[in-house]
């Protein structure tokens, strides 16, 4: 591909999993969401959104490894 971005992607991460959370501090994935995940297609978001705002959704990538059902 001459020019073209490589459009092969990488498996998504599991947010549910939670083995795969507890390797995951709040800094890293704030780190990700600001400056992308480099090597992984993931665009850098730091300029979309505010600083709180990336803590908001650090704290919701979190909420996904509980079960809120009863």
């Amino acid at each position: 591909m001459s020019g073209a971005m490589d459009m092969t992607m990488q498996t998504p991460v599991d947010f549910t999993n939670p083995a795969r959370m507890l390797g995951a501090s709040p800094a890293l994935l704030q780190g990700k969401i600001l400056r992308g995940g480099m090597g992984t297609g993931m665009p850098m978001w730091g300029a979309i959104f505010t600083e709180d705002q990336i803590w908001d959704l650090v704290a919701y990538i979190y909420s996904f490894q509980f079960d809120y059902q009863k």
